[in-house]
């Protein structure tokens, strides 16, 4: 007949960590909208839900929710965002903190202790788990970002992936007080063993600067000298490279 009723649903997933939800309904029988409105967070350890809701002229509705799960292992306690499944894997990152992971129970990030939980493991099946590498410090190498567990039911499966911190360096060098160091010279550590060339404009960049180390240049007419430079004791851990001055003094 002359009844009738309409809503609307609208939802989105804003990024990895945050959705909502809007929705609303009208029936012809009653002027008045009757909204709804969701918010959810996933949280490094627990998922958060909020919902507001208009039920009536004087009717209304709010509800949280928060989900996620707690294990107990040797060394301390773990937190997820996800309830702990029967066949699941502990992640260890290092030592490194809010590293994001993809397991098959979805994005996990390191707790303060570089560790993380896959939730849930398919059993006698490969199980990918991933270390996003946006997510690691640009000071920071991985030996293998991929993982694959694959166990049986019910089995506790431990995942280490190995960190490796390398200390990038650019150095602009000058021959004592003079000119920059000439292209082409040869860079060698303390036991004669190749580094790097000195590229144009006296440059020398260092991929895995070693701080006990000392470094000399041999110029393409035999002469040596030995570089000499100042670094920051607690480097940034965002950059990619850091960045001095050297001098090379002759040897």
């Amino acid at each position: 007949g002359d009844h009738y009723r309409s809503s609307f649903n609208l939802r989105e997933q804003v990024s990895d960590t945050l959705g909502y939800r809007l929705s609303g309904s009208h029936d012809s029988h009653d002027p008045a909208l009757l909204p709804s409105v969701g918010v959810s967070w996933l949280a490094p350890f627990s998922q958060v839900q909020l919902d507001y809701s208009k039920t009536g002229d004087s009717a209304r509705t709010l509800a949280a929710n928060l989900r996620g799960g707690a294990l107990g292992h040797a060394q301390g306690i773990t937190l997820a965002p996800y309830s702990i499944q029967d066949t699941f894997a502990l992640i260890e990152v290092g030592d490194l903190h809010g590293v994001k992971v993809d397991t098959p129970s979805g994005p996990v990030w390191t707790d303060r202790q570089g560790r993380a939980i896959a939730s849930r493991i398919t059993p006698y099946a490969d199980n990918r788990v991933q270390v996003q590498p946006r997510s690691l410090p640009r000071s920071v190498d991985l030996a293998n970002s991929l993982g694959i567990v694959r166990a049986g039911r019910g089995a506790v499966s431990q995942l280490s992936f190995i960190v490796e911190r390398t200390r990038r360096v650019l150095l602009q060098t000058l021959q004592g007080d003079g000119p920059p160091l000439a292209d082409s010279s040869m860079v060698v550590d303390a036991n004669g063993s190749f580094v790097t060339m000195v590229q144009a404009g006296g440059l020398i960049f260092l991929h895995d600067f070693q701080e006990e180390e000392r470094y000399h240049v041999t110029s393409p007419d035999g002469s040596g000298c030995a570089l000499e430079f100042t670094l920051s004791d607690s480097p940034d851990p965002e950059q990619y490279y850091e960045t001095t001055t050297a001098r090379c003094h002759a040897i």
